[in-house]
Order: structure tokens, then C-alpha cells, then sequence
């Protein structure tokens, strides 16, 4: 058996991710339950946070572990919100908010290193967290044009997963 390396683990946590920010776009439109919505969430956040733990503590890779737990928490938080009936979201806006912060230096890094692929993916996750921020810190109604940039970054996030997954990208 194959130690599995960090980029084939981000291609299974992206894959996962596509899956749940396509079911979270649904949502948004109505078509799909929120507590259907919440056990995507939690499955694909629980995939994140152990992927994370084997990242930082099998590999040693703190970096990635860091960043996958930005999104393990992302969606546990967006679940525990869906299951306790939470009014107003605005925690995970501005949680939301902390993680757009937090994408920066994830982007100069990934450049600085020559890895454009992965810079790119952290300014499109970036900008969709920014967009959950706009919507619910600061509960501006921009719920149309979430639901399309989440299906946009669900489909981007797809392709790029299979590409991980099978070593296509490196």
C-alpha cells in the first residue's frame, strides 16, 4: 500500500468540496433541503479536518493542514448553523470574512513557489468566501448571484480535483 501524498489528498478533499458547493448551490435555490444540505456539510468537513490531521501530523505539511481545515470548519460551522436553526448566519459571515484574510497569504506562497494552479484555486475559493461574507455578515441580498458563483466554483473545483486525483496536475 501507497503512503497517499498531499496532492492526491487535496484532489479527494476538492472532490468533496465540488460535491458539497454544488449541493449547497442547490440549496440556495430551493431544490435541496437544508438538512440534507447540513449532512453534506458535515461529511465533506469531517473528510476535510481528517485529511488536515494526516497532512499536519502524518506528513508534517502544517500549511496544508491549515487550509484544510479552513474548509473542514467551514462547512461543519455551516452545518452546525443549518441543525441548530440559526436566524442570521452572520457567525459564519464573518467567519467567512477571517478565512478571505486568511486565503492571502495561501495565494503568495503558491506563487512565490511557481504553483500558479493552486494560487489560482485559493483566489477562487477567496472570492466565493467573500461572497458568503457579503450575504451573511453583512446581509446584503445577493443570494442569486451566489448560488451561480458557487456552481461556477463547484464545476472549476471538480476539474481540478480529477486532475489532482490522477496526477495530472502537480
Amino acid at each position: 500500500m501507497q503512503v497517499p501524498s498531499g496532492l492526491s489528498l487535496l484532489g479527494v478533499n476538492m472532490l468533496f468540496v465540488a460535491f458539497v458547493l454544488y449541493i449547497i448551490a442547490l440549496n440556495l435555490q430551493g431544490k435541496v433541503g437544508a438538512k440534507e444540505t447540513a449532512v453534506m456539510c458535515i461529511m465533506t468537513g469531517g473528510i476535510n479536518v481528517l485529511s488536515a490531521f494526516y497532512n499536519g501530523f502524518i506528513l508534517g505539511d502544517t500549511g496544508t493542514m491549515a487550509g484544510n481545515l479552513l474548509f473542514g470548519c467551514t462547512y461543519i460551522f455551516f452545518a452546525m448553523d443549518i441543525l441548530m436553526n440559526s436566524e442570521t448566519f452572520t457567525g459564519l459571515g464573518n467567519y467567512a470574512l477571517c478565512v478571505v484574510l486568511a486565503c492571502i497569504p495561501f495565494i503568495v506562497v503558491n506563487l512565490s513557489v511557481g504553483d500558479g494552479i493552486l494560487a489560482f484555486f485559493w483566489i477562487l475559493w477567496g472570492q466565493l468566501w467573500g461572497a458568503f461574507w457579503v450575504a451573511n455578515g453583512l446581509k446584503k441580498d445577493i443570494s442569486a448571484f451566489v448560488a451561480i458563483d458557487t456552481y461556477i466554483v463547484a464545476i472549476i473545483n471538480f476539474i481540478g480535483a480529477i486532475g489532482y486525483l490522477f496526477g495530472w496536475i502537480s
